[in-house]
């Protein structure tokens, strides 16, 4: 825990000199997310700064994904759902920001738009060759359905979960 502090009293420091740093709110975030005392809001404020000190930036992607994570951390669904669709809408063929929302909006309890979202993820991984990432995301898909009440669907995709291959 004393290098985390001096790392972030260290990151002050060069936010103090240049307070668009986003090098340096970026590593601040993480270091927040991660700590051993967690500060998800400290965390989420400085992955915020980061993408406002820089909007175009091309790792801004990283950022709203990092932030999205953070948010989901928190169980702040609704900001959480909004970066994923934010970065959806840069990345559209991203099985894991689409892995990500359906996780999402399973917590929220709006399973419908979470089996969507598996389901493409699940396809994206298909076409991708890279069926066996699926593994997990056809148990919650599974648990989805059975959430809405369709125990057949959802066993099936209990049964490709439990698959030794894909």
């Amino acid at each position: 825990q004393g290098q985390e502090q001096q790392a972030l009293e260290d990151i002050e420091a060069a936010l103090a000199l240049d307070p668009d740093a986003v090098d340096a709110s970026i590593l601040k975030g993480d270091i927040l997310a991660n700590q051993s005392r967690v500060d998800l809001p400290g965390a989420i404020a400085a992955y915020t700064h980061a993408l406002s000190a820089e909007p175009d930036n091309p790792d801004a992607l990283e950022k709203r994904c990092k932030r999205c994570k953070t948010y989901q951390q928190n169980q702040d669904w609704n900001q959480a759902e909004q970066d994923c669709s934010q970065l959806l809408s840069i990345q559209p063929n991203n099985a894991l920001i689409y892995d990500r929302r359906g996780d999402i909006r399973s917590a929220q309890k709006n399973y419908e738009a979470a089996i969507e979202d598996y389901t493409k993820a699940i396809q994206i991984n298909e076409n991708n060759g890279n069926a066996a990432a699926n593994r997990s995301i056809y148990y919650s898909r599974g648990t989805a359905y059975g959430e809405i009440g369709d125990p057949e669907k959802g066993l099936a995709d209990y049964e490709r979960f439990r698959a030794p291959t894909l």
